[in-house]
């Protein structure tokens, strides 16, 4: 170990030397350090795991069907061993993946990348350091982004780790939309108290109003600009005492003459002569007063120009100060315009987040205090008007089996133990005659008037778990059609001779004696029932459960007694058979006469299928070692498999054979899955069908 060490150590040295000469990134001297821990780990791994074979198949079971989706890396962030679920996340298959890619390829942040690689590698040497849970942007094989929640651990005794992925895109997006919803509503209260209760119009002319007081005027209007600045919309029109009746409302900005001049120009315009020849003006609209003198100042919205305000007939001249006064009162009136806007829109927005909440299909809750502070109509429909207390479902109506554990998910609620939660569980209406109704629950924590708050989503999913029952209940009674349809087809012809031999029987019986053949019926009758006790023994044999007995030992010569097997009729068929198996195959659990007899069958289906090919007939056995399994591949030059069949050809009785009994590659299926492993079928390199199937190595004999 020591003299591991000290190799690891030269071995760094050189890896930082190296990424000096060559200039390698931080990410790629953390991948070579990490592989040089892991390698220096190894051999201490291998000797502190303590895991059977049972607890193998046991964890191996719940990794595979837990519902969410996981995967098992290295400690080079290869990943080992992902689930059906991480299959549906990614959109890659385990053979994609598997010992192919590494789970930085899943992640789209290169930001986050860079954080997640340090919490990988920080996690192998002090774990308390870095999360357990955090959340990152996860692209799929086609491209889609989605939000993951990921929790990660390393496995004790070993330098892997296992990560589970939850989707919370969905969440994310609910999360935001309340985030801003409440952003807009806490910004209501810091915004100017003096547009509160007072109309738009109420506003702009109390602005006029005090303009033509500040700069002692006798006339002032404002006139609202449109986005692109072409069009201008008179809003209001004052005298000192009264409101100008009936002027011009809208305006082209190129027949506006000096009053548009602010707007061209960007900047306030001051005219002490009105009455003075003018390139810019273009005459008085009509309705207008006469001017003496006039002031326009643009008033600004950021760099955008948002209105124009003007003054006329000071009896002096205007000068900045006027200038300054009128643009700080309509900056001003601006910022009310915009809080009263704002207060609009957000009554609008509100209202269609109340609307979305109380018209919600899910029965939608908050707790907060130990009290349920909200719940919408179709919460108070599905359960009835919760009491003020921590629980929003009356827990009389809990069926007994799901108290317990929704008593203490109400408990982790009240002691802020959990910032999200989802659980399923029944509900038994308090009207007895009615049946129990499934609900899922979804529960996450959040900010309710600016306290922290428990926000629950209930589902009524009764009719889901219905469909999902019958769905369960069709497939079974499909596979016991099919079933049934192979055992009927399998005893109908033998049966049909025993019928056949009895009737002679009979018809002889009535002439008077036994005919000259009896002994050879009989012999017939004895040899149909056979054939019937066969099938049923091969069903029997099939349905029960059976315990057989693995032992440790090499998958090499059972193959190899197949093959000797199977190589007479092989050569008459002129069929070629090539086998290569590498020498140095790790120990496996198996059972010799299953493996054989499973290898028997694969030959046998293969020289079946070329029986009626042209050309050259090949069958093919490699055995290898792959990532801590064994892997065996039995390969043709046969027509091949289609795809549409590939995932019926392992169920029972099921058969494109005229002659066939579909109940071959079932036992192969099952003798694999008695060994821990899996089979799959995919095209050969000739157009064939290759079968694959593997068995995991024992735990003691992997190799590195």
């Amino acid at each position: 170990m020591l003299l591991a060490f000290c190799n690891a150590v030269t071995a760094t040295y050189q890896a930082v030397e190296t990424m000096r000469d060559e200039k390698k990134t931080k990410r790629q001297l953390i991948r070579e350090l990490n592989k040089l821990r892991q390698r220096l780990n190894y051999e201490e791994t291998l000797r502190d795991q303590n895991i059977t074979t049972a607890d193998l198949y046991k964890y191996r079971t719940i990794f595979e069907n837990t519902g969410t989706a996981m995967i098992i890396s290295e400690n080079d962030m290869t990943i080992s061993l992902t689930n059906r679920e991480f299959e549906k996340l990614s959109g890659y298959s385990k053979e994609e993946m598997e010992g192919k890619i590494s789970w930085n390829t899943f992640v789209a942040d290169e930001d986050m990348l860079d954080t997640m690689i340090a919490y990988h590698t920080v996690r192998r040497i002090a774990p308390q350091l870095v999360p357990r849970n955090y959340e990152f942007k996860f692209r799929d094989k086609q491209g889609n982004v989605k939000d993951i929640m990921a929790t990660v651990a390393v496995i004790a005794g070993s330098n892997q780790s296992i990560a589970s992925y939850l989707d919370i895109t969905e969440r994310k997006q609910n999360e935001e939309a309340l985030r801003l919803d409440e952003a807009r509503l806490e910004t209501q209260l810091k915004l100017n108290q003096m547009a509160d209760g007072a109309s738009l119009e109420d506003l702009i002319n109390y602005a006029v109003a005090e303009g033509i007081k500040l700069t002692k005027s006798r006339y002032g209007y404002i006139a609202l600009v449109d986005e692109e600045g072409k069009k201008v919309t008179l809003y209001a029109c004052l005298a000192k005492t009264s409101k100008i009746q009936n002027p011009s409302r809208i305006f082209d900005l190129d027949s506006m003459g000096l009053w548009g001049e602010p707007i061209r120009q960007r900047r306030p315009i001051v005219t002490n002569d009105y009455t003075a020849p003018n390139y810019f003006k273009r005459g008085y609209p009509k309705g207008h007063v006469k001017l003496s003198r006039h002031m326009g100042i643009p008033v600004f919205n950021n760099d955008t120009i948002y209105a124009i305000a003007g003054v006329a007939n000071k009896k002096g001249d205007y000068d900045q100060s006027d200038v300054r006064q009128l643009t700080l009162l309509m900056q001003g009136m601006l910022r009310l315009i915009e809080h009263k806007n704002y207060q609009d829109r957000l009554r609008e927005s509100e209202q269609r987040f109340r609307d979305l909440a109380e018209n919600a299909s899910t029965g939608i809750s908050i707790i907060q205090d130990e009290t349920v502070v909200y719940s919408n109509h179709e919460h108070q429909r599905l359960f009835g008007q919760p009491e003020r207390q921590i629980h929003p479902v009356d827990l009389r109506m809990i069926y007994p089996e799901d108290l317990d554990r929704v008593q203490q998910l109400f408990h982790d609620i009240a002691s802020n133990a959990s910032d999200s939660i989802d659980i399923e569980f029944r509900l038994l209406p308090l009207d007895t005659g009615s049946h129990f109704r499934w609900v899922h629950c979804h529960g996450t924590s959040i900010k309710y008037d600016g306290e922290d708050a428990f926000l629950l989503n209930m589902m009524d999913v009764t009719r889901s778990k219905e469909v999902d029952q019958l769905m369960r209940i069709q497939d079974k009674m499909a596979s016991l059609g099919r079933v049934a349809a192979g055992i009927a087809h399998e005893i109908r012809n033998p049966l049909s001779g025993i019928n056949i031999y009895l009737n002679l029987l009979e018809k002889s019986h009535e002439q008077g004696g036994p005919p000259e053949n009896a002994s050879e019926i009989y012999k017939q009758i004895h040899s149909a029932s056979k054939k019937i006790e066969s099938v049923i023994k091969r069903v029997m044999d099939f349905s029960k459960p059976t315990e057989h007995k693995l032992i440790a030992g090499n998958i090499k010569k059972p193959i190899l007694d197949a093959v000797e097997l199977s190589s007479v009729s092989l050569r008459k068929s002129k069929i070629a058979l090539e086998v290569d198996i590498d020498g140095n195959l790790s120990d496996v659990l198996l059972n010799p006469q299953l493996i054989e007899e499973l290898i028997l069958n694969l030959i046998s289906n293969a020289a079946e299928a070329m029986s009626h090919s042209e050309g050259e007939k090949i069958i093919t056995i490699t055995t290898a070692c792959e990532n801590g399994i064994i892997a065996t591949r039995i390969a043709d030059s046969g027509p091949g498999i289609p795809h549409y069949l590939r995932d019926k050809i392992f169920e029972p009785f099921y058969t494109t054979k005229h002659d066939g009994s579909g109940i071959g590659l079932s036992i192969c299926q099952r003798i694999v899955t008695d060994h821990r492993g899996s089979i799959v079928v995919h095209d050969s390199k000739w157009g064939g069908a290759e079968f694959v199937f593997q068995i995991p190595i024992t735990q003691g004999n992997r190799t590195a």
